[in-house]
């Protein structure tokens, strides 16, 4: 028995030499997180040693919390899940692939999925995870008019299935927000947060004439089962009639942004209007339409 990074192996023995080493168990390996993974191996020890008399090596590990041991059997290890099939993306933005597939077993602990640019190959592969019975996923925070490649592979306890095979899809153009007609101005912005990553944005402006932005509130996350909006009625910001004002949509959670709900960091920005917008109680009302 060796215990190795995704599988505890083993090599039997015969009178001339050992046998080739297969992985019959994924668990109590740095392969499956913490604590097995911190780089101290005498702080969670893990042991080989016959626990019950039986005359077979027992497995014997020592987590956080509790002693964990796993007992051998003379039976064969179980096989891995089967494979997934028909790998397919079902709808695209300019920052999102959502994708699909078939889930093909009954005992799986989940799906393990490989995503790259086709230009770059899948040396250059991103992964990800869902859980057990997940046969979706939406790639997100992906470049506009690029095409990825994806496949999906399932595992559990005893291994990793074969991959689905890979599909592709390509993001959409990114729409550019043309200026709006300073001279005309509106009434108010109808925000419509459709962002396939689900996560509200905040919304701040700023009369050009003070130096303070004010946060408006809290655009809700509109995407719902691959569309949006649908029937969802968007945020609305009302525009002072006769001022101007800067608009931005602020997520915290972009790369880069480090958690920070600040409106003049660009890295936090998800929709900014680059020319100030002038209030107008009688114009009409400008939809902001964010994916």
């Amino acid at each position: 028995m060796a215990f190795g990074n995704d599988f505890v192996y083993r090599s039997l023995g015969s009178p001339g030499r050992f046998s080739g080493f297969r992985g019959v168990l994924r668990d109590l390996v740095p392969g499956r997180g913490d604590p097995w993974n911190l780089r101290n191996p005498d702080l969670f020890p893990r042991f080989v040693g016959d626990v019950n008399g039986d005359g077979m090596q027992d497995l014997v590990a020592f987590d956080r919390a509790d002693i964990k041991v796993a007992r051998s059997s003379n039976l064969p290890p179980l096989p891995p899940p089967r494979a997934p099939s028909n790998p397919r993306v079902t709808n695209s933005t300019s920052t999102s692939l959502s994708i699909a597939w078939n889930d093909n077993s009954n005992d799986e602990d989940g799906f393990i999925i490989g995503y790259w640019k086709k230009e770059d190959g899948s040396t250059n592969k991103k992964v990800t995870t869902v859980g057990a019975n997940v046969k979706t996923r939406v790639l997100s925070s992906l470049d506009s008019d690029t095409e990825y490649c994806f496949n999906v592979l399932a595992e559990n306890l005893w291994g990793f299935s074969p991959n689905s095979g890979y599909a592709c899809g390509r993001t959409k153009v990114k729409q550019v927000t043309p200026p709006p007609p300073t001279e005309t101005g509106f009434s108010n912005v109808n925000v419509f947060n459709c962002h396939s990553d689900g996560r509200p944005l905040n919304i701040w402006t700023r009369d050009i004439t003070q130096s303070t932005w004010v946060l408006r509130g809290t655009a809700p996350a509109l995407w719902s089962e691959g569309s949006c909006p649908g029937s969802a009625a968007p945020f609305v910001v009302l525009l002072q009639d006769g001022h101007y004002f800067w608009f931005v949509a602020v997520d915290p959670q972009l790369i880069g942004c480090d958690g920070q709900n600040n409106p003049e960091y660009s890295a936090c920005q998800r929709s900014v209007y680059t020319s100030p917008l002038k209030g107008n109680a009688n114009g009409p009302a400008l939809r902001n339409l964010i994916s």
